[in-house]
């Protein structure tokens, strides 16, 4: 009865009930994509998939690489200025990404429309598919300012508009694919159109929901040069690790199209996406949590929440373990033997993913103590670990290879995060 009665109370908090919206959303987004999935899975041929995969995941990279950690920056300050009523600087942290997300939109469809035939041969040996980049590419500046939005609303701590955002984006997404697949228009082409034009909904509805506006954000003119240093250094460490975290995540599926086939990519990201759910509980309680830490300035009240989290964090790696037992009837009963060589990269996904779950007290403290570097330093060893490693692996096991990897990265990270906050936190002292 004590043990239950703890965790009522945890739950029964106020993080809980911000993580309740988040989470709520984040479900909903990943049961759209689960959907997705199913009747993409269905209705394509693997090879398909496959290229649908490596269209979508090149894009996406370039999404996050455009960001330059400013989402992570915007998140962090936001946080701390908005809780201290200094609105002022707040709008300046807004001011300034914004300005730099457009800039960046602007260069990076160029680069893609102009490039896009040269795309297409690298990855697909042919010029066919240049016509998925273009129309792709016009998706990234309404993802940017999309996601600056939802940063805000997060900083903020306002979970409600920010579930509003996420649940009307992933319903009008999800009624567009069904559009497709009811009325049998659903293809590769199809699909990306569709993502793009979702992308620019999202983008309108979560502007309206930040209530901000772009007329007076370029109208204000920096003047606090603490926290346009603050934003830019923060920014930049975020930076330096969005880009090796994301090529990180990212460089298995591009290294399995050069090493392996098509098919061995539709394996392996359907294995990565049967974990989604589990992330999703993750990502939901970091995306509360961070915030919270981001204003604490007391060593012992840092260290109280710490151990908290660790309690959150035994719970998920329970629920992670009664995952691998259904794994291989989970893949069956939902995709049938089609599938069934995502068996195996799954359950060696599920294992690294503890391993991971467990670098969120760490992490989460580092982010409190403003030391961004140490997130570089393993994102810096795991990519390199990744590449290393699925260059030996890839030709041979395919997306097997690909799992294996990616729990050494796991590993390394976890032993990255506790070093360095260990050496920090008796600096902090």
């Amino acid at each position: 009865m004590k043990i239950v009665d703890k965790l009522k109370s945890y739950l029964i908090g106020s993080v809980f009930r911000s993580m309740s919206f988040v989470l709520t959303a984040n479900i909903i987004s990943q049961l759209e994509s689960f959907i997705f999935v199913i009747i993409a899975t269905k209705t394509l041929s693997v090879e398909d998939y496959g290229i649908y995969t490596i269209v979508m995941t090149l894009i996406y990279t370039v999404i996050e690489l455009s960001d330059m950690g400013m989402n992570g920056a915007v998140i962090r300050f936001s946080s701390q200025y908005y809780s201290q009523n200094e609105y002022d600087k707040e709008l300046e942290i807004v001011n300034m990404a914004l300005k730099k997300k457009f800039r960046n939109s602007l260069i990076v469809i160029l680069a893609i429309i102009i490039f896009s035939k040269y795309i297409s041969i690298y990855f697909f040996s042919s010029t066919k598919y240049n016509l998925y980049f273009i129309i792709s590419a016009f998706g990234i500046g309404f993802s940017l300012v999309n996601s600056l939005n939802n940063s805000i609303l997060q900083g903020r701590r306002w979970y409600k508009k920010y579930f509003y955002s996420i649940v009307l984006s992933n319903l009008i997404l999800l009624i567009l694919i069904l559009m497709l697949y009811f009325t049998n228009t659903l293809s590769v082409i199809n699909i990306v159109a569709v993502n793009v034009a979702c992308l620019l909904i999202s983008m309108i509805i979560s502007y309206r929901l930040a209530n901000i506006s772009i007329v007076n954000v370029f109208r204000y003119k920096p003047f606090h040069l603490d926290v346009v240093k603050n934003f830019n250094s923060f920014g930049m460490w975020m930076l330096m690790w969005s880009i090796m975290s994301i090529m990180q995540s990212k460089v298995d599926v591009f290294m399995l199209s050069t090493y392996a086939s098509k098919e061995q990519v539709s394996y392996y990201d359907l294995a990565m996406k049967m974990t989604k759910p589990i992330l999703m509980i993750c990502s939901s309680y970091a995306q509360v949590l961070n915030p919270i830490l981001a204003t604490l300035t007391s060593k012992q009240h840092l260290k109280n929440n710490i151990n908290k989290i660790t309690k959150f964090v035994v719970f998920v790696t329970g629920i992670i373990l009664i995952s691998i037992v259904f794994a291989k009837p989970a893949i069956y009963l939902i995709f049938g033997n089609k599938y069934a060589n995502s068996i195996l990269p799954l359950d060696i996904i599920l294992v690294s993913i503890i391993f991971f779950v467990w670098t969120i007290p760490f992490n989460g403290a580092l982010y409190a103590m403003n030391k961004p570097y140490i997130f570089c330093i393993a994102a810096a060893v795991g990519l390199v670990t990744t590449i290393t490693f699925n260059v030996l692996l890839l030709p041979r096991y395919g997306a097997i290879g690909a799992s294996m990897t990616f729990l050494l990265a796991q590993i390394i990270g976890l032993v990255v995060s506790i070093i360095g906050y260990r050496i920090n936190i008796k600096k902090e002292g």
